[in-house]
């Protein structure tokens, strides 16, 4: 048996045992707190197979608070949190490593994972999507026009569409069987494909076409976003970041550009576009000139998303997530930080209210906007 510790600012035994004992404290008083408001337990803690914040625990497991004192099932025997349970009776968790959230509003939000799983999120709780008879290839990115139009791509150059009833294989000439590893569009006629060996693919016209582009090495592209049809980034392995303004893809070569594998791009315009990736890169371009930005935090941590929401007519803030828990925050004071969970986590997806974030070992937490500093 472990000894006395002190975890996530809940002092307890370091057993199982012990950890949802120490928890139990600070969940009655969270359900007292809510009882006597008369409001939704949102942050209240009940035993298992009862409320846990906006859900339930499965068999075996218990709410606890978790290391920043949200309401979350943890395993008894392990201490291993359950953020999704998938079965009918929900008496099991979801243990996939989840790659990529998108959403078309509150209620309609979709993930996917390694082990080719979509989940579906109504507003309260997470569903696994049927997907028979179609294989379970990796997925590694989620996005969509609307909620009537969505795609998901993966591995073996695997592409899934959703018309807002079932999904779908989507099939082309064009499309070769390597890795895709991320999907964006400018709207439901233009959509973008990025992946392995510097692929490239666009949806345009009704058909997918695979792009050329003067990237010498054809690195592995890891993410694509842009401002516009006419205007878009993608970025990938040893520091490949090529643009493409309405004529072709071409490489961006600067040298605040570290030679690094660069994993997200996001930006509120064509002037301000953000790159995170290895060793806590991250890039911020102005329209004319790209920097190099610093988060003492991030150490050497791996960055693997960048996501971003108009706060008011005057601010954006800007989340990044990361290895070991990482997520950071950018404002009008700077980079501030937090370590919600301990798994790595791999994308972000949100609305001026409300941001989810999805990473490994079936991590998926949400939690709303703030514009105050953490």
């Amino acid at each position: 048996m472990r000894g006395f510790t002190r975890r996530w600012g809940v002092e307890r035994n370091g057993d199982a045992a012990g950890r949802r004992h120490g928890g139990r404290a600070l969940c009655h008083a969270a359900a007292l707190a809510s009882l006597i408001a008369l409001t939704a337990p949102l942050g209240a803690c009940f035993d298992t197979g009862s409320a846990c914040g906006a859900s339930f625990c499965p068999t075996g497991y218990v709410c606890d608070p978790d290391r920043e004192g949200n309401p979350t099932c943890f395993a008894q025997a392990t201490g291993e949190r359950c953020d999704v349970p998938i079965t009918p009776d929900g008496n099991s968790c979801l243990k996939e490593d989840l790659q990529s959230v998108w959403g078309s509003g509150p209620n309609n939000i979709f993930a996917v994972g390694k082990e080719g799983t979509i989940l579906h999120y109504n507003g309260s709780s997470w569903k696994v999507m049927p997907l028979d008879p179609i294989p379970r290839n990796p997925l590694n990115a989620v996005w969509g026009s609307g909620p009537k139009d969505v795609f998901a791509v993966g591995e073996e150059g695997a592409i899934l569409h959703f018309d807002g009833e079932r999904w779908r294989i989507v099939e082309h000439e064009s499309i070769p069987r390597i890795t895709l590893n991320f999907v964006w569009g400018s709207g439901p006629d233009d959509v973008i494909a990025v992946g392995d060996k510097g692929t490239i693919l666009r949806f345009k016209d009704g058909q997918w076409k695979a792009a050329t582009h003067e990237s010498a090495s054809q690195a592995s592209l890891n993410a694509v976003w842009g401002s516009g049809p006419q205007d878009m980034f993608a970025v990938g392995e040893n520091g490949t970041i090529l643009r493409f303004e309405g004529e072709r893809w071409e490489a961006v070569k600067h040298g605040s550009i570290p030679p690094r594998s660069l994993n997200s791009v996001w930006g509120s315009g064509p002037q301000d576009v953000f790159v995170v990736g290895e060793g806590g890169t991250i890039l911020h371009f102005d329209g004319a000139d790209w920097t190099a930005m610093t988060s003492a935090p991030t150490a050497q941590r791996t960055l693997n998303f960048v996501w971003g929401t108009r706060w008011d007519l005057s601010q954006h803030i800007v989340y990044v997530v990361g290895d070991d828990g990482m997520l950071l925050r950018y404002g009008s004071l700077g980079w501030s930080h937090r370590l919600p969970a301990d798994a790595s986590l791999n994308a972000i997806w949100g609305d001026p209210l409300k941001f989810h974030i999805v990473g490994d070992n079936g991590v998926a937490i949400s939690e709303s906007v703030s514009v105050s500093p953490w």
